[in-house]
């Protein structure tokens, strides 16, 4: 009898055998044990569950491959999608620089302006002032 449960020992009951190579690893917790961590939790029983499906039906596990690839083609797909939009970004860009381009020289004539017109400024205040000493001295 001891011959029939020796397989048994080496099973390991917190780990999940996905294929010869890949293995998912329980960690057992405590009940308000703190955690350094985050985790996704299984209790006992859901655990054995998920075990005795992933180990004993293979097919399960080609559903959930399925889907993933599926994932990943939708995701590609959306890739594709976004990049098909490129040349209509473009245009966008070159209308942006353009509008870049033009106020920037806009700005470079008002600044141009702003500098006359505080030399005007200055010389219309020394010929006020100027000619207020004049009256005032006379």
């Amino acid at each position: 009898m001891i011959f029939f449960l020796l397989p048994l020992l080496t099973v390991s009951v917190t780990e999940i055998q996905i294929s010869s190579h890949h293995k998912i690893k329980g960690n057992p917790l405590k009940a308000y044990s703190t955690l350094s961590q985050d985790y996704v939790g299984f209790t006992k029983g859901d655990f054995i569950k998920l075990k005795s499906s992933i180990e004993t039906n293979k097919s399960l596990c080609d559903i959930v491959l399925d889907e993933a690839k599926d994932t990943c083609d939708q995701s590609i797909q959306q890739c594709f999608d976004t990049c098909s939009l490129q040349p209509e970004k473009e245009n966008l860009i070159k209308s942006l620089k353009y509008d870049l381009k033009t106020v920037n020289e806009q700005l470079t004539a008002e600044q141009k302006k702003s500098r006359v017109l505080t030399y005007v400024s200055i010389g219309l205040g020394a010929v006020a002032l100027s000619s207020s000493i004049y009256i005032v001295t006379k």
